[in-house]
């Protein structure tokens, strides 16, 4: 980690030896900010915890950040912390944090539109899509088309027709399982019900899997086929995985990156690979 040239009595600076983000983390709640500075350190990025605008100033002092993390601050406003900040350091992104388990999508996307790089909540149960949305900003936007192109061309070489029933549906339900880290049960079994709304008008054989509300998927029939899926039933289904994975990236971009770079199956890969 780079010494930091300056000391305070009032920031709370995470320590960590290999840093990957320096954040400026902002918010009054000191057990909410307890738990994302804890969190984010295991990441290796390196936090200072701020509890008001004096001590985000004592911050910034010591070291420019890559990225602020503003909440609830006692003696200012959430928007005008924002414009303070985006003004002093145009170049550094900026995350607003709400009150409550969900982001009102109305505010979020017009802050978004103002300029603020995403709004999440701070409730403690969402603390892993705020580790998520710092994964992306890692990967870098620019660089997640390159990402699953090369995660897919370092990919086993395997028939389009070697994927069979049971793969699919094991491919699927694992596809459900590692999500949950990110997402809700009945969120993840409303984004594959909604993609699979928009497939199977043209793929009706989409329509022959059902979804339980948990996301769990499974095949109409419980005398599951042994051949493999014909090519046009293996396209069909990468196209419904595409539209699901498409709901998930709405709420953490790239998360096909993330996905192809957690080590799943090689039948998960194989049906998220482009093409």
């Amino acid at each position: 980690m780079q010494l930091l040239s300056k000391k305070s009595q009032n920031v709370t600076i995470s320590a960590t030896n290999q840093r990957s983000l320096v954040v400026v983390l902002a918010e009054s709640n000191v057990s909410i900010r307890r738990s994302m500075v804890d969190a984010l350190t295991k990441d290796h990025h390196l936090v200072m915890g701020c509890g008001n605008c004096e001590e985000i100033d004592q911050a910034i002092g010591l070291q420019t950040p890559d990225l602020f993390i503003l909440g609830n601050l006692p003696e200012i406003s959430i928007l005008e912390a924002y414009r303070r900040y985006a003004n002093q350091f145009q170049n550094v992104p900026i995350i607003l944090l709400t009150d409550g388990i969900s982001v009102n999508q109305f505010f979020r996307d017009w802050v978004i539109s103002k300029g603020v790089y995403e709004v999440l909540s701070s409730s403690p149960q969402n603390i892993h899509l705020i580790k998520a949305k710092l994964q992306q900003m890692l990967l870098g936007k620019e660089n997640v088309n390159e990402f699953v192109e090369v995660a897919t061309a370092i990919l086993p070489q395997a028939s389009l027709q070697g994927l069979t029933y049971q793969q699919a549906i094991s491919a699927l339900n694992q596809l459900t399982d590692f999500s949950k880290k990110y997402f809700g049960e009945m969120v993840l079994g409303n984004y594959w019900k909604k993609a699979l709304t928009a497939t199977v008008l043209e793929h009706p054989w989409i329509g022959c899997w059902s979804v339980e509300y948990t996301g769990g998927i499974s095949y109409f029939s419980e005398d599951i086929p042994d051949e493999q899926l014909t090519d046009e039933q293996y396209q069909s289904l990468k196209l419904w995985v595409r539209g699901f994975l498409k709901e998930c990236d709405r709420i953490i971009g790239g998360y096909v990156a993330i996905v192809l770079s957690s080590n799943l199956s090689i039948q998960v890969d194989q049906i998220i690979s482009l093409g």
